[in-house]
């Protein structure tokens, strides 16, 4: 039986960040799950404290924007969001990246030489290097 509470919660809190993350996102973009526009939102729910955002646009990697998405996570500090880049490569190679987003910290695994030099410069309040 508290599998089943735990379950309930986990639910009910995945729900409602989703629906602020959902919400946010279209102020910056549309969504497309084809890679065809600005990002996706993953919309299930695997049972785990974690909801998944592919950026196919680079400029959403914006401190702004990102600022913003870290904000969805108030009152939620167990869970996070996984920032996957997910650029249409047009023959170009893209190589695993993005930024795992938590209440209190941001794990920075991009790789910056990779993007055009507006971008390059990008950095993240309350961040720390991931494994590149």
């Amino acid at each position: 039986m508290n599998n089943s509470k735990n379950f309930n919660e986990q639910e009910r809190e995945w729900r409602k960040i989703y629906g602020r993350l959902a919400s946010l996102m279209t102020q910056f973009g549309n969504e497309d799950g084809f890679g065809k526009g600005d990002y996706w939102i993953v919309d299930d729910n695997w049972g785990c404290r974690q909801h998944k955002l592919y950026i196919n646009n680079l400029h959403l990697l914006a401190p702004p924007v990102i600022e913003a998405v870290q904000s969805v996570l108030h009152g939620f500090p167990h869970w996070e969001i996984v920032v996957d880049v997910d650029i249409p490569d047009g023959g170009k190679a893209w190589p695993a990246m993005g930024l795992i987003i938590r209440a209190r910290e941001i794990v920075d695994d991009l790789q910056r030489a990779y993007f055009p030099k507006e971008i390059q410069d990008f950095k993240y309040a309350g961040s720390r290097p991931g494994r590149f």
